[in-house]
């Protein structure tokens, strides 16, 4: 049988905690880019009359999704 130990486990996880805080903070970057751009982008399109508001806020959405990816994945 296996012998879990919680007081081992939360040790491991202790001298690991930078790796961690480190995965957190990139996740989060991550995370915050594909948030803010898009919505950034999706924003500008809603400045214009009617008509540009229907075409400029997806295309909007989604060329600030795309550049998003591509930078952060190109």
């Amino acid at each position: 049988m296996w012998d879990f130990s919680i007081g081992r486990s939360l040790g491991l996880m202790a001298k690991t905690m930078p790796f961690i805080a480190l995965r957190c903070a990139v996740y989060f970057g991550i995370t915050f880019a594909y948030v803010l751009m898009p919505g950034i982008e999706w924003g500008i399109g809603g400045l214009g009359d009617e008509g540009f508001q229907a075409t400029a806020t997806f295309s909007g959405g989604a060329a600030g999704f795309g550049l998003t990816a591509l930078i952060l994945y190109g």
